[in-house]
């Protein structure tokens, strides 16, 4: 098996243009654009992670371990970008279709009342008037 090394896209501070990086050669980097000297950018501690093979901490973006050639691109999904589980969607679907069923059955409960008032005034005025004609 050959042995290849992983490159990164790194972006030069003096003049914004991407550059190729191989974080087996060092921490120091030419821009082959402008030819100023900047080093390597720290990754966060929380982004760093170990090759499963040879346990070599690796940070950031790199998909092939250095060391070992080892392909990292089935590393698991951080907890903080997770996306919702399909249970937990559907969970929330369920819970809005039964409010909004509620509040459709109190609309109309609503309305049946305030008909009901009315038809039942409306029979009380006829009874009066029956009671007055006499």
């Amino acid at each position: 098996m050959a042995r290849r090394s992983a490159t990164l896209k790194i972006i030069c501070p003096a003049c914004g243009k991407e550059n190729e990086y191989s974080p087996a050669v060092g921490c120091l980097i030419k821009c082959r654009h402008c030819a100023e000297w900047f080093g390597e950018p720290t990754p966060l501690a929380s982004e760093w992670i170990t090759c499963p093979i040879c346990a070599q901490e690796l940070g950031p973006n790199v998909e092939i371990c250095p060391c070992c050639s080892h392909t990292l691109s089935s590393r698991p999904a951080r907890a903080s970008a997770r996306k919702p589980a399909r249970d937990e969607t559907a969970g929330k679907i369920i819970v809005g279709l039964l409010f909004a069923t509620f509040g459709i059955w109190l609309l109309l409960s609503a309305w049946h009342t305030i008909e009901t008032e009315q038809h039942q005034s409306d029979t009380f005025e006829r009874h009066a008037l029956d009671l007055n004609q006499r």
